[in-house]
């Protein structure tokens, strides 16, 4: 478990699977940072 820190925003805490081949997101995560979510085309 950790943070990850980038330049807008921070997730905290996120969880790392070193066995998966991309990341994953939560979205609710996202959106309690009071940022955007779009979704679609």
């Amino acid at each position: 478990m950790g943070c990850i820190d980038l330049k807008d925003f921070s997730l905290n805490p996120v969880g790392l699977i070193p066995s998966m081949e991309f990341n994953v997101v939560s979205v609710g995560q996202l959106a309690n940072q009071g940022l955007m979510i779009c979704l679609g085309k």
